[in-house]
């Protein structure tokens, strides 16, 4: 198994300016990853973003691709608006001064999450910047 932590998630390097964060620049890392390792016969299990991704280089690339399990995601095309609640959401942070990733998890959760768990959620944007 494999698992590509995409640029600027996780606790890899990140971009400060917002315009290097394409789609684009995302397609090429997974192809470069997938290609790189040569994998082939491949399960694809993707979700969210990783759907998005993943589902694309899946559908121009079918040779490499065995299976496909997508989870809550799918492949827009662009045009589609976003409902009232995610510009909210976009706009509020946009705005903060500091994003309480924490707090964010913790409201979508239905348990309570330890200090630690929320601490890991925290770590991979330590700042702003």
């Amino acid at each position: 198994m494999v698992v590509p932590d995409a640029v600027g998630f996780g606790r890899s390097d990140k971009y400060t300016e917002r315009d290097e964060y394409s789609f684009r620049m995302h397609y090429d890392a997974l192809g470069a990853f997938v290609e790189g390792l040569d994998l082939t016969d491949i399960t694809l299990v993707c979700q969210d973003w990783g759907g998005i991704l993943g589902l694309t280089y899946a559908a121009n690339n079918p040779e490499r691709f065995a299976r496909l399990v997508p989870m809550n995601t799918g492949v827009p095309t662009g045009t589609q608006e976003m409902p009232p609640e995610w510009e909210e959401f976009r706009a509020f942070v946009e705005r903060v001064e500091e994003l309480p990733v924490g707090m964010l998890i913790q409201n979508a959760t239905a348990t309570e999450l330890s200090d630690e768990v929320l601490a890991a959620y925290e770590a991979p944007t330590p700042t702003r910047s």
